[in-house]
């Protein structure tokens, strides 16, 4: 089997930041009192910072993705029910 894609493997990491990032140009800026204001704008930026640093160590050290150990923990699960 090929390599897979680093988009397609990190597919769910990709779109948990891409997400962050819509709600931030769709202008969704508020905090935990529902008023417009910065404190949930540094929180979110600082999350995507993050995510992306995960994302990037994943790459780097071939680390398995979301998708792989969702995978994984379903087919150990299936195997399970029929031993």
């Amino acid at each position: 089997m090929g390599k897979e894609s680093i988009r397609r493997k990190y597919s769910r990491e990709i779109s948990k930041i891409t997400n962050r990032l819509l709600d931030l140009e769709r202008g969704k800026i508020y905090d935990l009192t529902r008023t417009n204001g910065d404190p949930w704008l540094t929180t979110e930026v600082g999350n995507i910072r993050k995510d992306l640093d995960n994302l990037l160590d994943k790459i780097e050290h071939g680390d398995p993705s979301i998708s792989d150990i969702l995978r994984e923990s379903l087919a150990q699960a299936r195997k399970e029910t029929r031993d």
